[in-house]
């Protein structure tokens, strides 16, 4: 008999549907929130907080998380140099720092 040492790997599956996603963090409102924020930004003097929910878009889209994220931007002040172009690396993790995880 042969026993081979395979490690295991646990991938937590997260859901890509916004009700699921938002079931999944605790956000049950998270699909309303979606839809809200859609009609503030198809309508420019709209506040999505302040209609009817029927009148709001339908969604019907994938949410996909992700732990990381890079962002770039201009800031002159900082000690980003003459350029001014600054990157950094965003994470959102629960594991980040000693957090839970």
């Amino acid at each position: 008999m042969i026993v081979t040492n395979v490690p295991i790997l646990i991938v937590r599956k997260i859901p890509s549907d916004a009700v699921a996603v938002g079931a999944h963090f605790g956000y049950q409102d998270l699909h309303e929130l979606i839809r809200r924020f859609l009609f503030e930004q198809l309508n420019e003097d709209g506040d999505g907080f302040d209609v009817d929910l029927d009148r709001c878009p339908q969604f019907r889209g994938h949410v996909y998380v992700h732990n990381s994220a890079t962002s770039t931007f201009f800031a002159p002040s900082d000690i980003s140099g003459t350029g001014g172009m600054r990157r950094e690396r965003i994470y959102a993790t629960k594991s980040w720092f000693g957090g839970q995880g």
